[in-house]
């Protein structure tokens, strides 16, 4: 029976699978209880003869009175006695209620020690499940580890390996005197090489708990094996000395050994053993030469190294470095760029790594603040950026960056204003307006101007920079990263200042990128235009949808000029049928430059995205012909796979998908592929049908569960979807969007409100009672953080106990799909423990985030909003009434005792949306100077005002002040004012030229009310629309228009391609 058959694995892994449970007590007592339960009426007496006869048998090995059982350890009889002991009254009455003690028995050397001679497996159980147990048995017998190798050395043959190590270990025992067992390991590896066993063999085989594997395995390939060997390393303590050579051993060997591979795969695993045993002695100088080697690691591995260490051992990493980091003479000038590289990679594993980082952890994280990313600063608690501990450690930081290069420099000042809100944007940049004015000779302020041109508001530099300026200082604008509305109003002043030729043209550098579609027509026939094409789709940063249409119909009508002398990145948005015509060099090369640039990729319409994946099949795979897309091409695809037809998805080798799942996890699946993706999976080979999964099968697909449809993911099973593997899923989505692809993705090729439906489906058996017997649940903290908070309803959430809430208050307000009734449950809650209100602190404000929304208009006023950062925060905020955005407004100009006309463009700015509090009359008095700077921090705003108040703001941004009349407005500044050119008057709009039109912004696009699109704009200026912009245009939009201005806007989508507008 199974009783009496041996238990062992051929392997082991220290996580299994949830679908394999670890073998724990339970199910060593079902060893005799099992097949007593499992018996059928109809096989009763054979099964009471068979377990009477299996008793006799455990008896009498119990009693000694057989030798033993074949198959069977001497430990698996032991345990099984103690449990026949038990049941039929032990010599010890102690014993008689309690069965089998495993925890003791794990405690107990004597047999411990012969375990591991015996049965390894028992040994596995005790050290997972009693590991302190294990420590304590195993780490106190040291002369038993020496035993070990001795006798494993005199009896097993084994080829050498790794002689740099072994070398190197010699070496150190005559340098340095060692702690006794270190030493005899050292000094014994000669006579070991006459066994041929590698030193990693020898060591491993020190432990007295064996592996089920030929050791001889690491003499060839470590790696693998290395994770076990050190996690038994790491729970057994050693003494000073002894610490001190190893640190001294790794030291050396890490300068002096030339295998960067062998480092790479020896620090990650040993790091968090080296980061305790350097704490505990105070080792800077090794710790110096650990983070050399990090620096020289490729990125993955360092995030790998840091993700997979245990949080408390990574804490004690950061506190110590910090208080040694100025014995460790970091010296950021003069890093490489992959040191530079490899020091942001290491901040930003850091911060993953906490979820919710404290003033502590962050004074200790704070060395690394000149290598954060603002997304990830941003991302920090609100209470944590206004703590006085936090705020000192930025300063002193802040006060080192002068040590960062001036590329490092503006690549800081590019991602801070650029990912800031506007507000924020607005304040940093008039903050350093004021220093740089105080300090104009410093090299480092002459730096940072260069690195600030590109959000200088167009107003400024209207003010600023003429012709014969730019052109003067043409050396040093060339290569500034301007906007595309800068480039054009610099472009214009230079052509105003001299008539420059298209050779001169290809010397502006990003300027260039300015030029208008009329001035580069008048080039055509000049010598040299096909290299004029290729400078101006080589330029950085993204070309103008404009200038790209205008060298598309050029290239339309010009058969002569060479396609191919394009750069990768423009062929690639060529339209469908001239990319037909480019030769198969320039087709590798966009692909090659899609898959190393793939969010440009997400960015295509998608009959283009189509296309290429298309593409790729017919260049690169001819496997195609025999009928499957096979795993050779599905490699060479990768992320392109969903973005195939249907009919080449249907051709997709299941079992080689199977294969790759893992990284099809961090693909991007759009709306339209959805169906046949979901049909893919679901299909016998892969996951068979939903009603019939199993946990595993949800825990393998990830957030491929999303994939689904949400019919077929509501029939996966309840029990199936339990807490934890939903929590699983969530987390794995979650990671996934805050990557770079997965934020694109989500943004441009999602469907929002399907993806909620589908998660809300996935939460049923959590969020909802499963049965009318059962209560509704109420969450916790906990709940909430592992789904999310608009998934309960309003009732679940005030059910909430008031300390659940506050520890959960920061994630509950930055949950923007909060409803109205969710939000002011949660006020109602809450405000006994916030009230008075007015007493309210700027960090408690912060935490409260869009749940603030739903104050009373009286305690919005009495709330203080005044603080900067608290105001540009909630300016951000969509969720606001017009009501409550007024109750603010005017909270916040009473207590500053401010009006409408002293606003500056930074108060402007910070109000974001919160000017829509503003009623018309007062927006008519705001300083049109003042708005025409802050279009540039607003521009990218939805603003949630009427229609009065918007024709208010434009029409004010009319004003000489401003930009002047909109009849004489250039392309640049209905680029620079965003959105806000949704709100001009329909007279304003109606009357605009083809290069006005070009200069609106999609987002602009977007936003204008169907009714009014369809009267303001003719065929023929819909006509004028870039592809961009044409599929911007709503489906409420299209509805509203005519047949003649529907197809302008389907030739303009499709770039004047017929065949493909029609179909």
């Amino acid at each position: 029976g199974e009783t009496l058959q041996s238990q062992k694995p051929s392997t082991y892994s220290k996580t299994a699978p949830s679908s394999q449970k670890p073998f724990r007590q339970n199910q060593i007592r079902e060893l005799s209880n099992a097949p007593r339960s499992q018996v059928r009426d109809g096989d009763r007496k054979q099964k009471e003869q068979e377990i009477s006869t299996s008793a006799e048998i455990l008896e009498a090995a119990c009693n000694e009175s057989i030798p033993g059982l074949t198959g069977v350890s001497n430990f698996t009889v032991f345990l099984y006695c103690k449990l026949f002991e038990g049941e039929n009254g032990p010599a010890d009455p102690a014993m008689g209620h309690m069965g089998l003690d495993l925890h003791e028995t794990c405690s107990d050397a004597a047999w411990y020690l012969s375990a591991a001679e015996d049965d390894f497996f028992w040994v596995h159980v005790c050290s997972e499940f009693f590991a302190q147990e294990f420590n304590n048995t195993v780490c106190a017998n040291s002369s038993f580890w020496l035993q070990r190798a001795q006798q494993a050395a005199a009896i097993k043959d084994y080829h050498f390996f790794n002689q740099s190590i072994d070398s190197l270990c010699v070496q150190l025992s005559d340098e340095e005197p060692l702690k006794p067992r270190l030493a005899d390991v050292c000094a014994d590896l000669q006579a070991e090489q006459e066994s041929k066993k590698c030193f990693l063999q020898r060591f491993f085989d020190m432990l007295p708990a064996r592996y089920e594997f030929d050791t001889s395995q690491l003499c060839v390939e470590p790696a693998p094996l290395l994770v076990d060997l050190l996690h038994k390393l790491s729970v057994c303590e050693m003494e000073g000395g002894e610490r001190e050579g190893v640190l001294h051993t790794v030291g050396v060997f890490l300068r002096k050994e030339q295998n960067a591979t062998l480092k790479e795969d020896l620090l990650s695993c040993f790091s968090p053993v080296l980061w305790d045993l350097i704490q505990q002695n105070d080792n800077s100088s090794t710790l110096r030469v650990l983070l050399q080697e990090y620096f020289q690691m490729p990125r993955d591995r360092i995030r790998s190294l840091v993700m997979s260490a245990e949080k408390d051992a990574v804490k004690r990493f950061l506190s110590h470095m910090h208080q040694s980091w100025d014995q460790l003479q970091v010296e950021t000038s003069q890093a490489s760029q992959q040191e530079l590289q490899a020091m942001e990679t290491m901040t930003s594993a850091f911060i993953h790594k906490f979820p919710r980082v404290t003033p502590e952890l962050f004074v200790d994280l704070s060395q690394f603040i000149p290598f954060m990313s603002v997304s990830d600063i941003m991302s920090f608690p609100a209470s944590l950026i206004v703590n006085d501990s936090v705020l000192t450690a930025i300063l002193l930081s802040a006060l080192q960056w002068s040590d960062i290069s001036q590329e490092a420099h503006c690549l800081c000042w590019r991602a801070m204003l650029t990912d800031l809100k506007p507000g924020h944007r607005a304040m940093l940049y008039s903050a350093v307006q004021e220093v740089m004015a105080l300090h104009r000779d410093s090299r480092n302020i002459t730096q940072q101007v260069n690195c600030l041109f590109p959000f200088v508001p167009l107003r400024k530099l209207m003010q600023t920079m003429s012709g014969e300026t730019t052109w003067r200082g043409i050396g040093t604008y060339r290569d500034a990263q301007w906007s595309p509305q800068q480039a054009q109003f610099l472009f214009k002043k230079i052509r105003e200042y001299k008539n420059i030729t298209s050779k001169e043209l290809r010397y502006l550098g990003v300027i260039a990128g300015g030029v208008s579609c009329d001035v580069l027509r008048l080039w055509i026939n000049s010598t040299g235009f096909t290299e004029l094409l290729q400078t101006l789709s080589e330029l950085p940063g993204v070309m103008r949808p404009a200038l790209r249409k205008c060298i598309v119909e050029i290239l339309r009508k010009q058969a002569d000029l060479d396609l191919g002398a394009l750069s990768s990145g423009f062929a690639a948005t060529l339209p469908v049928t001239m990319i037909e015509n480019l030769p198969n060099t320039s087709i590798r090369a966009i692909l090659s430059y899609i898959q190393s640039h793939f969010v440009e990729f997400l960015k295509l319409p998608r009959y283009k995205q189509t296309n290429l994946a298309e593409k790729a099949i017919a260049e690169l795979g001819p496997s195609l012909a025999k009928g499957k897309v096979d795993g050779n091409l599905l490699d060479i695809l990768g992320p392109l796979l969903p973005f195939l037809d249907r009919d080449s998805l249907a051709q997709v080798d299941r079992r080689a998908l199977a294969l790759r799942l893992e990284d099809m996890r961090m693909f991007c699946i759009p709306k339209e592929a959805l169906r046949d993706i979901s049909g893919i999976l679901t299909q016998k080979e892969l996951f068979g049908d939903p009603s019939k999964w199993e946990v595993m099968d949800v825990e393998h697909l990830g957030r491929l569960v999303f994939a689904l449809s949400a019919k077929q993911i509501n029939s996966i099973p309840l029990t199936v979807l339990n807490k934890d593997i939903v929590e699983q899923v969530l987390a794995g989505q979650r990671r996934w969007q805050d990557s770079v692809v997965g934020e694109v993705c989500v943004s441009r090729c999602t469907d929002q409100n399907y993806h909620r439906q589908q998660t809300q489906i996935l939460l049923r058996g959590i969020v909802k009672a499963r049965s009318r017997r059962t209560k509704v649940p109420v969450p916790s903290c906990a709940d909430i953080r592992g789904t999310f908070p608009s998934a309960w309803t309003s009732t679940q959430l005030r059910r909430m106990s008031l300390d659940e809430l506050k520890e959960c208050m920061e994630v509950l307000g930055q949950d923007s799909s909060l409803s109205s009734e969710q939000r002011r449950s949660l006020w109602g809650k809450l405000k006994q423990s916030f009230s008075p209100v007015r007493e309210l602190r700027a960090d408690q404000v912060l935490e409260l985030g869009s749940v603030l929304t739903e104050m009373g208009d009286r305690e919005l006023q009495e709330t203080n909003l005044t603080h900067p950062a608290v105001l540009a925060h909630l300016g951000t905020l969509t969720q606001w009434s017009p009501q409550k955005m007024r109750a603010v407004v005017l909270g916040v100009m009473r207590k500053c005792r401010l009006k409408a006309e002293h606003l500056s463009f930074v108060d402007l700015a910070t109000f974001g949306h919160l000017l829509c509090g503003l009623s018309s009359s007062e927006i008519r008095r705001l300083g049109p100077y003042n708005l025409s700077v802050a279009v540039v921090f607003l521009r990218e705003l939805s603003m949630p005002c009427s229609e009065q108040q918007m024709e208010a703001l434009t029409s004010h941004l009319s004003r000489p002040e401003a930009f002047g009349p909109v009849s004489a407005w250039g392309p640049e500044i209905f680029t620079e004012i965003g959105t806000l050119a949704a709100g001009l008057p329909d007279m304003a709009l109606s009357a605009l030229l083809r290069e006005q039109v070009e200069g609106l912004i999609p987002e602009a696009v977007a936003l204008m009310s169907p009714q009014k699109m369809a009267v303001v704009f003719s065929a023929l200026q819909l006509s004028w629309l870039s592809a961009e912009q044409a599929w911007a245009v709503t489906e409420a939009q299209w509805a509203e228009l005519d047949p003649e201005q529907r197809h302008a806007v389907g030739l303009a989508r499709y770039e004047g391609d017929v065949l493909l507008e029609l179909r």
